[in-house]
């Protein structure tokens, strides 16, 4: 599971704390690089604006254990390589293989 798909989870099930959503990760065993290099600046700038919960992306990436993120999306982010490549492998290099969600 990508964190990209993480992100847009929600559980139905009555029992669910918080309404569901978003769901937390309790631990994630096996994380699978994928080889996908190339970052598309638009795409990205166009996924994070759109799609993706910034502050439930951090909640992730904490959970994980992953290097931290602003606390605030900005499109300013984009503007610097490394940030981009950072949330091109966070987003869309990175997957959870085994893990459990509650």
């Amino acid at each position: 599971m990508k964190l990209t798909i993480h992100n847009i989870l929600k559980c139905r099930k009555s029992e669910c704390s918080s309404g569901g959503y978003p769901l937390d990760i309790v631990s994630a065993e096996e994380i699978c690089d994928i080889e996908n290099p190339d970052v598309d600046k638009d795409y990205l700038g166009k996924m994070l604006e759109t799609r993706v919960d910034w502050a439930v992306l951090r909640k992730a990436i904490e959970q994980l254990k992953w290097p931290e993120l602003p606390e605030v999306y900005k499109e300013e982010l984009l503007e610097d390589e490394e940030n981009c490549a950072s949330l091109w492998e966070i987003l869309l290099n990175k997957e959870i293989i085994t893990g459990v969600l509650k």
